[in-house]
């Protein structure tokens, strides 16, 4: 994608709302040496002490396992597959191979109704990259 379509699409995320129209958002990116560095880092301390996956209600359960079988299985990986599903896991910290990478950054005081404001900024931007890349 050129600098010139992230740009706009970065241009139209910037229309997100946000808690007290404050756009709590930062964005912060990596390309390069730096990006190679940043994934150095994340894979060690990955492969140092695995990420921490986030409990659900048991009636959610279903939801978690239904997705783990379309990824994994769309990868050839077994459920029982310990290995390589943990090598692919490991692919987020890898940034599946992007050449740049964004760091989306929040101040630390502020509170819930902020990060939830960052959420949607998240979404409009992945819609406006998806609009944008369509166009090309």
């Amino acid at each position: 994608m050129s600098q010139a379509l992230l740009d706009e699409a970065l241009a139209l995320a910037q229309h997100a709302p946000s808690n007290s129209n404050i756009q709590p958002w930062r964005l912060v990116f990596a390309q390069g040496g730096h990006r190679d560095r940043l994934q150095e880092t994340l894979l060690n301390q990955a492969k140092q002490q695995p990420p921490y996956s986030f409990g659900l209600p048991e009636t959610f359960q279903h939801y978690r396992q239904e997705l783990g079988a379309q990824v994994y299985g769309a990868m050839g990986i077994a459920r029982d597959d310990k290995v390589n599903r943990q090598l692919a896991l490991l692919h987020n910290y890898e940034f599946f191979g992007a050449p740049v990478v964004g760091i989306v950054c929040m101040h630390q005081d502020l509170g819930v109704a902020d990060a939830l404001s960052v959420g949607m900024y998240l979404q409009t931007l992945v819609l406006s990259l998806t609009r944008i890349s369509h166009k090309q």
